[in-house]
């Protein structure tokens, strides 16, 4: 009997010390929790079932002065946790670690009170470091949270950062990237599986350019319709695979798992015989080089992908004399067009100029190969049908400027648009950089979320898209040029509706787009702005403000407002902008309707320039919105022009020829009170030009011009042009009326 009750009793010491050893771990877990830098997140989750609900923020870590360059590799395989004498991998870390490495940190006097902060940003976080710790580069944030389940489930991770961002779940790799803008809520979209229970979700964010970082958890048909409105979906994990190397599939929200069918293609789209994948791989070792195509059908729709099997590097070497013969038959606009794609091709496999963005790259790349494979296989049929074919194309032309090769790119939707009307177009002006490099190696050709979200927009409305290049970093003529030069190159290519040409740019793009607009003021039919630098207040606090007066001064969209008199503007600005204040925005329409332009402002809530909506992307979507059925006036009532001392202006029916004697500006308005009376009021004025066959006046009918308040003019023109000297009419002008 002794037996069973001390058997009982410790039965009993057992249950107790393990419910203790329970209670003890829970609470030196929880009091772990506590102790830890954190901030709290509610309703950041796009998904009622999981959330997050605590961040660790652990940071910022700098490199040690010894590191030298290239640092970018080195911070991504950094380990400052073991640098600091905590031995784990980074991919084994757990809340425990953070402890060890905060205490490490302290005890080294390393770090300071208010290391770890946030900003957040609506009902999602977005942790913009840049704002945080300014002065602090080379450097890497960790994040932990804890994702609570309560069964196991395969859900989206959505996130977005600025730099170099690693992120595990459950201590395994779930993705990898690196981007150079500033933080967006939609960059990547990763498939994720959790366990019933606790789920430690880690990342790190390093800062070589900037830093940032955006999380968010939603259900698979919410991230598979968000993959499909933004062009983000990608079936493979690398487009770019070496010999003997493997195919992997990648695991984002529309995953190769879902399709119903797979095939292989060759570059010419003939099938080829395969084992399919096994598991998520599928060994290339029977292939040769080339460009192939992974085609999978869904229930809704069937995706191609094309990847490339081989060194780019070595068939950079090899194309220019396989293409020798080509080269050698074929005339000036198909070689510019030939060497504009082999010298991107050329650039992006050069490992001195490595792509800012990985993944983007190899895309690129392998976009660039299959449209060389294109061009030549039209070439080398004789065929010029390529230069109307529908796609995405980066071309080039010979300026007439310089007689240098100059690039552009060009999207043209499919579509049923008859040729007599003419295509639209949509000229994206360039965002200026800090430095202007050559196009080919620009960020330009990387914003591949905005491109694609203004192809996106344009295939609805059915317009083509140029991106331009304005060369020179500064605001010089020849950057005009080099846009009016890419339209032309466009025009020769496809028909072009003249009265449904539009202009569209962001920040300096934006500005830039005000003034080449006011310059040209009867060529384009509309403009469309979003988050624009406009006054120069913005601009003088750069260093060289003063020794740039007179840039400033001549190139001022508030002051060439009155030549927009007839091209609406519409402007898309976010309302917490602090890079470009919305105020800027307003006190531009407040302008442009004091000087009876018409403009729209249209305020995107929460918006910020480093919080980009690109969920549906709502300033392209509404800029390309507002541009349908917008048509160049092609006799409007009345003109406004002003221009300087240098140079004549012309606007639609009106042509202006200013004084040269010591005037700084001069400013002349043209109205027809009627369809037979036109009054025109100078000032600065020397001679004007009309032009008869493209105003409201009634052919054969008499005509009175009345300038600055004197009869010029009372007759029944026989005339196509009248030109005027003030005070004096000069010899009219005598052609064949249309």
């Amino acid at each position: 009997m002794s037996e069973q009750k001390t058997q009982r009793w410790l039965n009993w010491a057992i249950i107790l010390l393990g419910l203790l050893t329970l209670f003890l771990w829970t609470w030196n877990r929880e009091n772990l929790k506590q102790t830890l830098p954190s901030v709290h997140v509610t309703n950041n989750s796009l998904s009622s079932e999981v959330k997050i609900d605590t961040f660790w923020v652990f940071g910022p870590l700098q490199l040690p002065d010894d590191i030298k360059y290239p640092t970018k590799i080195k911070l991504n395989k950094y380990n400052f946790f073991e640098a600091h004498g905590v031995e784990t991998q980074e991919s084994e870390v757990t809340l425990q670690s953070f402890h060890q490495l905060e205490k490490s940190l302290r005890s080294k006097n390393l770090i300071a009170e208010n290391h770890f902060n946030s900003i957040l940003f609506g009902s999602e976080p977005v942790f913009n470091f840049d704002h945080l710790f300014k002065e602090i580069k080379l450097a890497s944030v960790y994040l932990a949270c804890e994702i609570e389940s309560d069964q196991e489930r395969e859900i989206a991770l959505i996130s977005g950062a600025r730099d170099i961002t690693k992120i595990w779940l459950n201590h395994q790799l779930v993705t990898e990237f690196t981007s150079t803008r500033w933080v967006e809520k939609y960059t990547d979209i990763s498939r994720i599986k959790l366990k019933k229970g606790n789920n430690l979700l880690l990342v790190k964010v390093s800062r070589h350019m900037g830093w940032g970082l955006s999380l968010s958890l939603t259900n698979l048909e919410n991230a598979k319709r968000m993959e499909k409105e933004n062009f983000n979906v990608r079936l493979l994990s690398s487009r770019i695979i070496p010999f003997q190397g493997n195919l992997k599939k990648r695991n984002g929200a529309i995953s190769l798992d879902d399709a119903k069918e797979i095939r292989l293609l060759d570059a010419k789209g003939e099938e080829l015989p395969w084992n399919g994948f096994n598991g998520n791989t599928v060994t290339l070792d029977e292939f040769k080089e080339g460009l192939y195509t992974i085609e999978a059908k869904f229930t809704d729709k069937t995706r191609k992908e094309d990847f490339y099997i081989g060194n780019i590097a070595k068939f950079c070497q090899k194309i220019r004399s396989e293409f020798t013969a080509i080269l050698q038959k074929i005339n000036d606009p198909d070689t510019i067009n030939l060497e504009t794609l082999i010298k991107r091709l050329e650039y992006l496999a050069n490992p001195s100029k490595l792509h800012r963005e990985p993944v983007l790259g190899e895309i690129e790349t392998v976009e660039r190969i299959r449209a060389l494979h294109s061009l030549t296989s039209y070439l080398e049929a004789n065929d010029s049908s390529y230069r109307s074919a529908p796609g995405k194309h980066l071309r080039g032309y010979i300026s007439e400027i310089d007689q240098t090769l100059q690039h552009y790119q060009v999207f043209v939707p499919q579509t049923t648009l008859t040729p007599e009307k003419g295509f639209p177009l949509v000229v994206v002006y360039p965002t200026r950089a800090e430095t202007r490099p050559h196009f080919l190696m620009s960020f330009h050709l990387e914003f591949k979320d905005i491109i694609d979200t203004f192809i996106k927009e344009s295939s609805k409305n059915g317009f083509i898209v140029l991106w331009p290049f304005a060369r020179n970093e500064k605001r010089s003529l020849i950057g005009n040029v080099d846009v009016f030069e890419s339209i032309q190159a466009v025009q020769n290519d496809y028909a072009i509706n003249p009265n449904k040409t539009y202009l569209a740019g962001g920040c300096d793009g934006a500005r830039e787009s005000i003034m080449i607009a006011a310059r040209n003021p009867s060529y384009f039919a509309a403009i469309g702005l979003y988050e624009p630098i406009i006054n120069e207040d913005y601009l003088s606090k750069e260093p060289s403000v003063e020794a740039r007066k007179e840039e400033f001064k001549y190139s001022s969209p508030i002051l060439w407002l009155k030549n927009l008199q007839n091209t609406p503007i519409y402007i898309a600005h976010g309302e917490l902008d602090s890079h470009i204040p919305l105020a800027y925005s307003t006190y531009y329409m407040q302008k442009a309707q004091e000087a009876g332009v018409e403009i729209e402002l249209d305020i995107i809530q929460g918006g910020t320039e480093s919080y980009f909506p690109k969920q549906d992307n709502q300033q392209i979507a509404q800029i390309v919105n507002f541009f349908q059925g917008k048509e160049r006036k092609k006799r409007p009532q009345k003109i406004v022009l002003q221009v300087n001392n240098t140079s004549a202006l012309s606007s639609d029916w009106l042509t202006v020829q200013p004084t040269h004697l010591g005037r700084e500006f001069a400013l002349c308005t043209a109205e027809f009170i009627s369809p037979n009376e036109l009054s025109i009021t100078t000032d600065g004025m020397t001679a004007l030009t009309i032009d008869l066959t493209k105003t409201p006046w009634r052919v054969g009918e008499p005509l009175k011009v009345t300038i600055d308040g004197e009869t010029y003019y009372d007759n029944t023109p026989q005339e196509t042009e009248l030109i005027f000297q003030l005070k004096t009419l000069l010899k009219k002008k005598t052609t064949s009326k249309n």
